[in-house]
């Protein structure tokens, strides 16, 4: 299998196959190489970028990044949101927020990433 000692872990969350298992593991190139999930989030093009002058401060979406990193969770978010049904909830508080569905996709992502980046570290199956 492709995935021998590196990330054969993300084949058990849903939305995950090896595809796109392999993808993400060929474009992070080494978890290790980040020290946080904020570094990893500001490679993936998913954190938000601070824009700020004087006394306002305001965020708007990264298009910096690892672009093909950020269309792999792109991808898997779609998934989850159709399948996942924490996802789902969690995909359907924020439109009930006020969110604009892309918004509440890219919140799904940013979870999402998240989890990868934990599952990538600990080496651990997901726990739903």
């Amino acid at each position: 299998m492709l995935l021998q000692g590196h990330g054969e872990n993300l084949t058990t969350m849903p939305g995950i196959g090896s595809i796109l298992a392999a993808k993400l593991v060929a474009r992070i190139n080494g978890i290790e190489r980040f020290g946080t999930v904020s570094q990893f989030l500001q490679y993936a093009g998913i954190a938000p970028k601070e824009k700020s002058s004087g006394k306002v401060k305001r965020h708007v979406q990264n298009n910096k990044g690892n672009r093909h990193l950020n269309r792999v969770f792109y991808l898997i978010a779609l998934t989850q949101t159709q399948w996942n049904p924490k996802a789902k909830v969690y995909y359907q508080k924020k439109i009930a927020e006020g969110k604009t569905k892309k918004h509440a996709l890219r919140y799904v992502m940013k979870r999402v990433a998240c989890i990868v980046y934990g599952m990538l570290k600990s080496g651990e199956a997901y726990r739903a």
